[in-house]
């Protein structure tokens, strides 16, 4: 509709009658006449079109204000990482001022035994990993590499152990194009049996059994490659319940506490929809990240997978809006700070290292789409 009325305007410039080529009907007067009207409504046409597309990118481009040095997005969808898909979302990203990405780039799994990716994983997955995360970097954001299980690795790690040895082996050829470090998102209460029923809903025992093994599983990794990179957790905010005690290199602790410092940084899944209802579920992460001199990041989610809008209202900010959610998760961290404090019985000398991030890219950026 819009562009018919830009047509429309443009047709009272030109006189339908004309031929498309000029004929000598009057002199050259004539012809320098019709010369003249054609630049003119060229020149109208580009300023037009001009003003019109850039007044709706603007219009379009309700963009997050951050007030933490660090502001990360989950990169779930890795289906297509050429710079000619990932381009403009990574654009969007900056725009928003994200600092960091966690990208789910499981392909690091076809390395060979030799620790090689041969020809074929070079140019399919070595080669637009490097640029995407050099197209990252020019743009001030850090690629973390996203490692995500439902609980199946706490029993056997192999798939764990061979998309790190993929890691390594990439890290080793990406030069000027290596992740930032790995994210780790294990979540034991997904897990299901054979007939499709969750382990975790078959009694307490089962659940502090898949803690216990969490936890031990979160040490492992470490010990095995600590020395090669760092790793950050997403980790579950009702994980702080005094009901999952856990033995943690040798002591007794409650297991948010123990992954708090396993982590070289926890990102809560704090999915809520309030600044204050998100830094609340969080603030005993927050209290001891803070007593124990760590970063911390909280987190809200645009849509929760399998969920409609009008299901979990108070976990997904799909139904609120866009710019909704931007103004919420920027007042996080004063929130944070009131609820650390609540936590600990009182202020701190010691300062909250916390931070925001987006629960994911591709809800995130088609959701602007869809307002548009």
């Amino acid at each position: 509709m819009i562009f018919k009325e830009r047509a429309y305007f443009l047709s009272l410039f030109i006189d339908k009658e004309e031929s498309p080529t000029f004929t000598y009907t009057g002199g050259m007067n004539q012809m320098k006449k019709r010369s003249f009207v054609n630049i003119f409504v060229t020149i109208l046409f580009a300023i037009t079109f001009s003003t019109f597309f850039s007044v709706v990118v603007q219009a379009d481009e309700s963009l997050f204000k951050p007030n933490t040095d660090r502001v990360g997005v989950w990169w779930w969808d890795t289906s297509n990482l050429s710079l000619a898909h990932s381009e403009s979302y990574l654009d969007y990203a900056k725009n928003n001022g994200i600092t960091e990405i966690y990208l789910n780039q499981t392909r690091l799994s076809e390395v060979n035994p030799s620790n090689t990716f041969g020809p074929s994983g070079t140019l399919n997955v070595v080669i637009p990993t490097q640029n995407f995360i050099q197209a990252a970097s020019d743009r001030g954001i850090k690629v973390y590499l996203l490692l995500s299980n439902h609980g199946t690795w706490l029993d056997n790690p192999n798939r764990f152990h061979q998309l790190m040895k993929g890691y390594l082996a990439y890290q080793n050829v990406a030069k000027d194009a290596q992740f930032a470090g790995v994210h780790l998102n294990v979540e034991p209460n997904q897990l299901r049996d054979g007939a499709g029923d969750r382990y975790w809903d078959k009694g307490y025992d089962v659940q502090a059994r898949m803690m216990q093994q969490l936890i031990d599983f979160a040490v492992d990794a470490t010990d095995a490659y600590g020395d090669y990179t760092t790793f950050d957790w997403s980790t579950g905010m009702w994980w702080d319940r005094e009901r999952y005690p856990v033995t943690y290199r040798g002591k007794e602790t409650l297991l948010y506490r123990a992954m708090i410092e396993e982590a070289n940084t926890t990102v809560v899944m704090s999915f809520r929809t309030t600044a204050n209802a998100i830094a609340e579920a969080s603030k005993k992460h927050l209290a001891y990240a803070r007593n124990v001199g760590k970063p911390i990041i909280l987190s809200g989610s645009v849509f929760l997978s399998g969920e409609e809008p009008d299901r979990a209202a108070n976990a997904q900010f799909i139904g609120f809006g866009r710019d909704y959610m931007h103004a919420e998760l920027a007042k996080v961290p004063e929130y944070a700070l009131k609820w650390a404090d609540e936590a600990n019985g009182g202020a701190s000398e010691k300062q909250l290292d916390v931070h925001v991030a987006f629960h994911e890219m591709m809800s995130w950026r088609h959701w602007a789409r869809r307002e548009q």
